[in-house]
């Protein structure tokens, strides 16, 4: 909701906190993603989604940076 809010610093420390309470959470890994704006490792989200193939949030993530980086 911060992230749609437009209050980015707050959606980044929600993501951190729910990394923290769980390590590996596909929609944290993708949060986080969006919130650095595309320029994360595609290895760290391809890693994430061997982990969690199924992941809808990860896939949107690794397709909006191919599309960032014009490899879409």
């Amino acid at each position: 909701l911060a992230l749609q809010a437009q209050a980015p610093e707050l959606a980044r420390a929600h993501f951190e906190h729910s990394q923290a309470l769980s390590p590996g959470n596909p929609v944290a890994r993708a949060g986080l993603g969006l919130l650095n704006h595309g320029t994360e490792p595609d290895s760290a989200l391809h890693d994430a989604l061997q982990q969690h193939p199924d992941a809808s949030p990860l896939l949107h993530t690794l397709a909006y940076q191919h599309a960032r980086r014009g490899r879409w």
